[in-house]
């Protein structure tokens, strides 16, 4: 907003009040809420209850269950190496790829030299 240009009388009506008083915020909200969960955690879940499994599992049950011995180390190194030659034909691929994109400009660039439609016109004299 500019300033004014002329100075005026002051204003004798009432004084102007605020809208909306901003108020500081409780800093100890937070302690607070952690008081409360602490007096929580010792107690049982509200909304929750303990419920009793149907049945018990078979006898023996746990005697049918084998332990897998681990994957050998080599077995697993050979799955995730990179085969041979995958590195050569990926750089054949690229040099390729640079190889057309240098064809592409330079021929683009020999076909446009032979114009002359691109200089400026003479100064009238």
């Amino acid at each position: 907003m500019s300033t004014p240009s002329e100075p005026r009388p002051p204003h004798d009506g009432p004084a102007l009040e605020p809208i909306r008083v901003l108020r500081p915020r409780r800093t100890d909200a937070l302690a607070e809420l952690m008081r409360e969960f602490r007096q929580d955690a010792g107690r049982e879940p509200a909304g929750y209850e303990s419920v009793a499994l149907p049945g018990r599992p078979p006898a023996g049950s746990e005697a049918l269950t084998q332990e897998i011995p681990p994957v050998a180390r080599e077995s697993r190194r050979r799955a995730d190496a990179v085969p041979p030659g995958a590195g050569l034909r990926r750089a054949a691929v690229a040099v390729a790829v640079l190889a057309a994109a240098v064809i592409g400009f330079g021929g683009a660039l020999l076909l446009r030299g032979g114009q002359g439609d691109d200089t400026a016109a003479p100064a009238p004299g």
